[in-house]
């Protein structure tokens, strides 16, 4: 096997931060709504430079209306942590789900060559919370085949995991996912619940993505694809220059058989599309001359085969 590149996508809109907004929609409202103009124009320059990538997406997105949800979702799971539910009052808030369903923007990727739709759940749900149980991962496993099936007669075939929770692995493969991404090895990368987000690891992680606390590379035939590093677009310009040369080394050392895993949210540059998604393109192009005609840009699915 070459050594590749691979890019995944966590696309939720405001599912994924419910639990950190509560019921107020102007919160991060702006990057939101971003994402309606950056999805697009990572498409352009994706298919621009032949990347391919995964786009691990909220199922719930590809519903028209909070009547499909309706029809659609599994019963949502009964947390402990009961800041994790659903907040029902934003549904009279946002009527016609404009923060939480973009069907458009799935089709679009769809139909995107080289662009893989992968699964991040139904509704965003954390598997490694307590009260989340094994009928609660059947349940989502289900819903999300069935959306899948409807829409385009397929299944997906790679999972990313919630705020990088990973459980319940043995009813993915038996829903057909052959591969996940997985954290990094060292402990301050371990699964985020709500207990772990300490100073402590955030300010670990923030400095591993500047200086080298060892490599982040992996092997490609091992069956777990571990995140290498979430590309921190939002970084101030001396940070983000620094940010850029850790990930662009992290690929030049990379030998036959070796991936590196890059991963982030659209959202993450919705708050300043223009400025970072000039980042964007200056890392797609820092990557592919870092490693000239060697590099090759994978979906979680063409690493795990080709």
């Amino acid at each position: 096997m070459s050594a590749a590149v691979v890019i995944s996508l966590d696309f939720e809109l405001r599912w994924g931060m419910q639990d950190k907004l509560g019921d107020d929609l102007d919160a991060y409202r702006r990057d939101l709504e971003g994402v309606r103009d950056v999805v697009p124009a990572m498409l352009e320059l994706f298919a621009a430079r032949e990347v391919h990538a995964t786009w691990a997406f909220v199922a719930a997105l590809a519903c028209t209306s909070w009547d499909e949800y309706d029809a659609r979702a599994p019963a949502w799971p009964r947390y402990r942590d009961q800041t994790l539910d659903f907040k029902p009052s934003v549904r009279i808030k946002d009527k016609n789900g404009t923060l939480y369903f973009a069907p458009d923007l799935v089709e679009a990727i769809r139909r995107t060559r080289g662009q893989e739709l992968g699964s991040h759940t139904f509704s965003h749900v954390y598997m490694a919370e307590s009260g989340f149980v094994r009928r609660d991962a059947l349940a989502d496993t289900a819903a999300v085949n069935a959306l899948f099936h409807d829409r385009w007669q397929s299944r997906p075939t790679s999972f990313v995991f919630p705020r990088n929770q990973v459980a319940f692995t043995d009813v993915l493969k038996d829903a057909g996912i052959s591969t996940w991404r997985d954290n990094p090895r060292p402990f301050f990368w371990g699964p985020s619940t709500a207990r772990t987000q300490s100073a402590l690891v955030r300010g670990l992680r923030l400095a591993d993505a500047l200086v080298p606390l060892g490599s982040r590379s992996t092997d490609r035939r091992e069956p777990i694809h571990r995140a290498s590093h979430f590309v921190r677009f939002s970084l101030p310009d001396v940070l983000w220059r620094a940010h850029l040369r850790r990930l662009v080394r992290e690929a030049r050392r990379l030998e036959e058989n070796q991936m590196l895993h890059l991963w982030w949210h659209p959202h993450n540059l919705g708050g300043d599309v223009a400025n970072r998604l000039g980042r964007l393109r200056d890392l797609l192009d820092a990557l592919r001359e870092s490693r000239s005609d060697r590099v090759k840009f994978c979906s979680m699915s063409e690493a795990a085969t080709a």
